[in-house]
């Protein structure tokens, strides 16, 4: 996060560096949360699932 201040403040370009930022953040959280959900069927133990409990 300070690499990407370091050079919206060089080049002002603010806007378009923290959207870059953000939108590679969004497409990480968004696998890395696919493959937790992938990994948590796989790994699922029958008898010691949570889902009726809300």
């Amino acid at each position: 996060m300070s690499k990407a201040k370091f050079f919206a403040s060089d080049t002002f370009f603010y806007l378009r560096i923290f959207l870059v930022i953000g939108l590679i953040y969004l497409i990480l959280v968004f696998f890395v949360t696919k493959l937790t959900a992938m990994l948590e069927k796989k790994l699922l133990v029958p008898g010691f699932d949570f889902s009726h409990i809300k």
